[in-house]
């Protein structure tokens, strides 16, 4: 409000010394008075821009200068961050440096290891594998020589009793052919 009322003023007095003067004019005389009075009115402006702006100028300042130390903090803590996250990184990486060729030492030689039971594994596992087919070989060799057995001891009594039947007819002819001749003499 205070700030309207002074500006009112200020407008008021320079539209009247607008309106004033309209008499002769000489070109060589200089307006002292016009002068004086526009002196004045600056310095009316300037007075109250001062009066007005005195607090909120320094006010806007201050304002500014805390925001831009708020913000080189923030900057000044994000920096800090970034450098210990940079100083862990490079010691991680130093340690990773030291241990690689443990690591690369440790890794051959669990492949090493890897590698030999998987032989062991591989030749156990061949090795029971010749011991099953040797079983089941033998197996199978002892069934074939069974049938074989079979088949022999069973063709041995079919031509066994062929022959026995033969001789067993022979024997029966021959009995009956001396019978009948035994008959034979008998009879006469």
């Amino acid at each position: 409000m205070k700030s309207l009322l002074i500006s009112a003023t200020l407008l008021l007095s320079v539209s009247a010394l607008a309106a004033g003067g309209g008499g002769e004019h000489d070109v060589h005389h200089i307006p002292w008075e016009a002068i004086r009075n526009q002196a004045i009115n600056i310095g009316i402006l300037l007075a109250a821009l001062i009066f007005m702006l005195r607090k909120s100028i320094p006010a806007a300042f201050q304002a500014r200068q805390a925001s831009f130390l708020e913000e080189a903090q923030k900057t000044e803590a994000a920096l800090k961050l970034a450098e210990a996250e940079l100083k862990d990184i490079k010691t991680r990486l130093a340690e990773l440096e030291k241990t690689e060729t443990a690591s690369i030492a440790k890794a051959e030689k669990e492949a090493i290891v890897a590698g030999e039971k998987i032989v062991s594994d591989s030749q156990a596992q061949g090795k029971k594998i010749v011991d099953d087919t040797s079983l089941i070989i033998n197996a199978e060799v002892l069934k074939a020589k069974s049938q074989i057995r079979e088949k022999i001891i069973s063709q041995s009594m079919a031509i066994t009793e062929q022959g026995i039947k033969a001789s067993a007819d022979a024997i029966t002819k021959k009995s009956e052919s001396g019978f009948l001749q035994d008959l034979g003499q008998v009879k006469a």
